[in-house]
């Protein structure tokens, strides 16, 4: 019988409005992860795998608030004509307001070392996995950066440390902690070795910014409702897609054996 180790960091893809699958996930490992949740002590993301990332590490008794929060602003982007590409709309200003409203006074001094955030510098085009933080504003910058898509999120790039940055997704979307047991969160369908929707098995697999993708149908919506979200009853789909998810991943824990 194999047995895995306890994995101690957790990792999140970078997937727009659909991240409210991240948050079924942690749900998931609030309620039936107990004996996993105290091992894991690095928290990486990429664009809105970021926040997940940051909330869970931070302050994951908000977990549900930021669930209302997504779900909201979900709401706000399509009520508004062209949604998040009306130009006056801007979507990184709405998600720094969600950021700051969630976050403790000490958020950073929590964040570092521990949550590490996927970011790419907009002068050179490279990407650079940040985990330290001088103040709770430089966080929130960090994580604003990370989410931030060229022209859809706004006209101006974040400014994080006297740098313009971008999305994180777009140079490394699944941050991989090579020397640690690592769970791999993602709403996409892909490798075997992630925590995603189990869709039929096929051989157009393709890897882009170090996720691997499944080549079908699903996928492509999952990609359209990151952009675009979808009416708040699906994107609680999501959510319990999530859950649900993350209840297999334990199952399989529970019956192959775990050990430190």
């Amino acid at each position: 019988m194999p047995t895995f180790k306890i994995p101690t960091a957790i990792s999140f893809s970078g997937c727009g409005f659909i991240g409210v699958y991240h948050i079924g996930l942690v749900r998931c490992l609030q309620i039936y992860g107990k004996q996993v949740i105290p091992h894991i002590t690095k928290y990486g993301g990429a664009s809105a795998g970021s926040l997940a990332a940051a909330v869970f590490a931070i302050c994951p008794h908000k977990v549900l608030e930021c669930k209302k929060l997504v779900y909201d602003l979900g709401e706000q982007v399509r009520k508004t004509r062209f949604g998040a590409l009306n130009t006056g709309f801007n979507l990184s200003e709405h998600v720094e307001k969600l950021v700051d409203s969630v976050l403790p006074a000490d958020a950073h001094e929590l964040a570092n070392d521990r949550v590490f955030i996927s970011v790419t510098r907009k002068s050179c085009g490279k990407n650079f996995i940040i985990s330290r933080y001088e103040s709770r504003s430089e966080l929130i910058q960090c994580l604003v950066s990370s989410s931030h898509i060229p022209f859809y999120s706004g006209s101006k790039y974040p400014i994080f440390r006297g740098e313009k940055y971008y999305d994180g997704g777009f140079t490394d979307n699944l941050i991989d902690f090579k020397k640690e047991e690592t769970i791999y969160v993602t709403p996409f369908a892909g490798g075997q070795t992630y925590i995603c929707p189990d869709d039929p098995i096929t051989s157009f697999n393709y890897t882009v910014k170090n996720q691997n993708f499944c080549l079908n149908i699903n996928n492509l919506a999952r990609g359209f409702d990151a952009l675009r979200p979808p009416s708040s009853k699906a994107l609680e789909t999501y959510y319990e897609q999530g859950f649900v998810d993350g209840l297999r991943y334990l199952a399989k824990l529970s019956k192959d054996g775990i050990r430190n």
